[in-house]
């Protein structure tokens, strides 16, 4: 490996949510477009995933709302 490969242990990482950023994408576009119901059902879409009351799943590059199966926020995984 070369030393460009190489992270410091101090580095971090930055992860970026796509789904995240492709929905605030669409609300915005939605609103550009003077398409304000539509815009404000991403935005709440948004506040939902944020929450972890949905998912979000992609087919042919359109979002589909998953509830979870008891409507209840998703605990994170834990890791060891």
């Amino acid at each position: 490996m070369s030393e460009g490969n190489n992270k410091n242990k101090d580095e971090s990482a930055t992860v970026i949510d796509f789904t995240l950023a492709k929905l605030e994408q669409m609300a915005d576009e939605y609103e550009d477009m003077g398409m304000y119901t539509q815009a404000e059902e991403v935005l709440n879409a948004i506040e939902q995933y944020k929450l972890g009351i949905i998912d979000i799943k992609w087919q042919k590059g359109m979002p589909y709302v998953v509830l979870t199966p008891d409507g209840k926020p998703k605990k994170p995984a834990k890791t060891d």
